[in-house]
């Protein structure tokens, strides 16, 4: 739990998010370059959260027709050595598919997913620190967060 405690975050511009749209390696690398920052610049143990505006459709069916990552995409995040991985989908997979390569390559890395995060936008290119606390729940893998960000001035 403390991991997650008090986190510095980048948080990446992938819209317009369309429904299931494949997010890759280029394409993070130009969001990363949109916000002004090279893969050097970002802290390690960072919060990397992906904002797609897919959170728009919180609530409704389009909500799980969600964008996703690529496996090339997740080595390159992973190369930046982050403490976390967030989106603001339900999901860092492709849904159209039961298998789950996106969530074993991210956790095999140790790394942290934060999934269906809200109210990303004002982070964009923003400088914040992150605090995502887990419930401790017994014999489960996985558990809903209190993600709060701190957004620097």
């Amino acid at each position: 739990i403390s991991s997650l405690f008090m986190m510095p975050g980048v948080c990446l511009d992938f819209t317009p998010g369309r429904p299931y749209q494949a997010l890759d390696e280029a394409s993070a690398r130009r969001a990363l370059e949109a916000v002004g920052l090279t893969p050097a610049d970002v802290p390690a143990g960072a919060f990397i959260l992906l904002h797609t505006g897919h959170d728009r459709h919180a609530g409704t069916p389009a909500y799980f027709d969600a964008p996703f990552l690529t496996p090339d995409c997740v080595a390159f995040l992973a190369s930046l050595a982050p403490r976390a991985i967030g989106v603001n989908a339900p999901t860092v997979d492709d849904r159209r598919t039961s298998e789950r390569p996106v969530h074993r390559a991210i956790l095999e890395r140790n790394i942290a997913i934060i999934e269906g995060v809200a109210n990303t936008k004002p982070l964009v290119g923003r400088r914040f620190f992150c605090t995502a606390l887990p419930l401790r729940l017994t014999g489960c893998t996985g558990s809903p967060v209190r993600a709060v960000a701190l957004v620097e001035e």
